[in-house]
């Protein structure tokens, strides 16, 4: 058997393996002109504020989660970030919360919430006026999408979806 013979279908095998992933987006650049990080995003769970939760980050195991509420009275959307291993509240720096929504991406505002400690430039708790949402969406769902979160400078960009449990 010839070497090309044996390195080529473990050539294959590498790229195939690494293409693979299901649990991995990656990312765009940031305005910053930095790479964005790439996102690992674990299955969901529920969370302590009656939303699903989300595991991000650029490691496993995961190191930052997200719990997004919504809120079929009001409409309102919370979204709540935090450490996993502590599961301290996590203050970010930056957030660009985009909902998918017929076929198309929408930029809601998201406000920041500040606990103690916390300024409204790096809040953990962040909250979308159900009135910034399409009229057609008033189930839960209907909520998916990505977020920009930037985090100690860094860009993570995991996705949420509301419509699994």
């Amino acid at each position: 058997m010839t070497r090309a013979a044996v390195i080529l279908p473990l050539m294959l095998m590498f790229i195939a393996a690494g293409c693979n992933s299901e649990d991995q987006q990656l990312g765009e650049t940031s305005g910053t002109g930095h790479a964005a990080s790439i996102a690992s995003v674990a299955q969901s769970k529920s969370g302590t504020n009656g939303g699903q939760v989300f595991q991000f980050g650029r490691i496993r195991p995961h190191e930052f989660e997200i719990e997004v509420v919504f809120d079929e009275g009001t409409r309102d959307l919370r979204l709540f970030f935090s450490r996993i291993q502590s599961g301290a509240p996590l203050p970010v720096d930056d957030l660009i919360f985009e909902l998918e929504h017929e076929d198309r991406d929408l930029i809601l505002e998201a406000n920041s919430v500040p606990r103690e400690n916390e300024t409204a430039d790096s809040a953990s708790e962040f909250r979308i006026s159900g009135k910034s949402l399409p009229a057609e969406i008033t189930q839960r769902d209907q909520i998916h999408g990505h977020l920009h979160v930037t985090i100690d400078g860094k860009e993570y960009i995991p996705d949420y979806d509301l419509r699994k449990r």
